[in-house]
């Protein structure tokens, strides 16, 4: 994989864009809270749409898209992945990093590759939980926040920052 070479900071331009809307400037969406990674898989958009309106984060995401979502930072796409996450970081400062992946993900095998539902929401978690430790080591300042999603949309958030899991739907009740 070719590398390009890292922009000066003079060079970079640090206005927000929103997910929904590219068009929008940071003035119009305020400042970004979150750099999300997730999965490319056009199914998962829909669900992912829905996950940020409800967190009252649309316009306010910078959004990394990669095949296998968060799980593929347990792959060998794990320092391209830590490495868009930190340019994000440095770039819009957001105060959070959301950590993405969703069911029958095809990165991972999809759905049928497991032993049934118990089985597939294990393994995601597993890999969930390997790229939250990544990420929070990587990135010692910011709330890291692990979620699955199901392709109904029905989100839960696996862990924040070490704390307890919450339901997604009520947010951080800690």
């Amino acid at each position: 994989m070719t590398r390009l070479p890292r922009p000066s900071e003079s060079d970079i331009r640090t206005e927000s864009r929103s997910v929904t809307d590219p068009g929008r400037d940071a003035e119009a969406t305020g400042p970004c809270r979150a750099v999300a990674v997730a999965c490319i898989d056009y199914r998962f958009v829909e669900p992912l749409r829905r996950f940020f309106a409800a967190g009252q984060l649309t316009g306010a995401v910078d959004l990394i898209a990669w095949p296998g979502g968060a799980a593929a930072i347990a792959t060998p796409d794990r320092e391209a992945l830590v490495e868009a996450i930190g340019l994000a970081c440095s770039l819009h400062e957001p105060a959070e990093i959301l950590l993405v992946a969703h069911h029958d993900c095809g990165r991972l095998g999809g759905s049928a590759y497991f032993a049934g539902r118990h089985a597939e929401i294990t393994a995601l978690d597993t890999a969930l939980a390997m790229a939250g430790e990544t990420v929070a080591d990587r990135f010692p300042t910011r709330r890291v926040r692990l979620v699955r999603l199901d392709l109904d949309g029905q989100p839960v958030v696996v862990n924040v920052s070490g704390r307890d899991p919450v339901d997604a739907a009520a947010g951080d009740r800690s």
